[in-house]
């Protein structure tokens, strides 16, 4: 939860400010949910890449004996933690779940989709999109490419790509992010469907995570979740706009020097120091940001990429995008 490699976003209104209310143990919100006590974390160094790269999104497979990434200049690979042995990927690594790697591409003017069960050694691959007229982005097909690099697996083994790209190279942004593709038969066909939000990289179970959309000076973006994969959503009332999801289900947020973990109906903070101050730590996390005063503001939109291993590590992007960091959230 993935984070996400966010290209062309509109822009809604709404800079997330996570910031810790209380500690105190009995401290309840107007909406039940409790703020529990503060702990300290620190951060471990995962994976330091090489002299100038520096990292957009990545992956982590379940026993955190391979990484996927793809980097600043859009060149996915794959690394075997164990030999140390990097590789090139042959799409862009969307997701690991459940043992399988899902991928997309774009190339030859083709929008291809495509699923590996041997950790993207090799793939099936699925056409989904064909231009007919690049330079006005025009394309047959379910879609061409996607605002984030986001998918979710659903428990029924529906597949949902949030914020596919009506058109690759067009500027009407808000249209693009009201439409999401849907597979019910593992990636090898795909209907698209409207939606009214704009997804957010949580997932409980059937249990999906929106915000509304608002521009700056206009409105105010909301919080809503779905329990029917978005055909209708509900205003929700956590205390923090969740960005994760970990591997016992407990939503995780965080922003700057802070990660919150809603667990049962208690959020716990975490936090940590550099070596003068928050900011030159391991880590400084952007949050979850929605803001900006134009549609085609290529920073609109900012949220973390945040990933687990099956023993329930967490794992970032370093502050300086050189790094993938980890800890445990006890």
């Amino acid at each position: 939860m993935k984070i996400a490699n966010i290209t062309k976003w509109i822009v809604p209104a709404l800079v997330v400010g996570l910031s810790l209310t209380s500690c105190s143990k009995d401290d309840e919100n107007s909406d039940g949910q409790q703020t529990g006590q503060t702990k300290t974390i620190e951060w471990e160094v995962f994976h330091q890449f090489e002299p100038g790269e520096t990292v957009k999104q990545f992956e982590i497979s379940d026993d955190a004996k391979w990484l996927f990434y793809t980097n600043g200049m859009g060149t996915a690979y794959r690394i075997n933690k164990t030999t140390g042995e990097k590789s090139l990927l042959y799409a862009h690594p969307m997701q690991f779940e459940n043992g399988k790697l899902y991928l997309y591409a774009v190339k030859d003017y083709k929008s291809y989709f495509a699923v590996s069960d041997d950790f993207g050694a090799t793939r099936t691959e699925y056409h989904v999109g064909t231009y007919t007229n690049f330079a006005a982005g025009w394309y047959d097909g379910t879609f061409m490419n996607l605002v984030v690099n986001r998918l979710f697996v659903m428990p029924n083994g529906d597949l949902v790509l949030p914020h596919i790209m009506d058109k690759a190279n067009n500027a009407t942004y808000l249209h693009d992010n009201k439409l999401i593709a849907v597979s019910t038969d593992g990636g090898a066909t795909w209907n698209r469907k409207t939606t009214d939000h704009s997804y957010i990289s949580a997932q409980q179970g059937n249990r999906l995570f929106a915000i509304s959309e608002a521009w700056t000076g206009v409105g105010t973006s909301e919080l809503f979740n779905s329990d029917n994969g978005g055909t209708s959503w509900q205003a929700s009332n956590l205390s923090y706009r969740p960005q994760a999801v970990d591997k016992e289900n407990n939503l995780i947020a965080g922003f700057r020097n802070e990660i919150q973990k809603l667990k049962g109906n208690t959020w716990t903070v975490y936090s940590w120091q550099g070596e003068t101050n928050a900011m030159d730590g391991l880590v400084f996390l952007n949050g979850l940001k929605y803001e900006g005063e134009t549609g085609n503001d290529p920073n609109g939109r900012k949220m973390d990429d945040i990933e687990f291993d099956a023993d329930n590590n967490i794992y970032v992007i370093g502050r300086n995008y050189t790094t993938i960091c980890r800890t445990k959230l006890n």
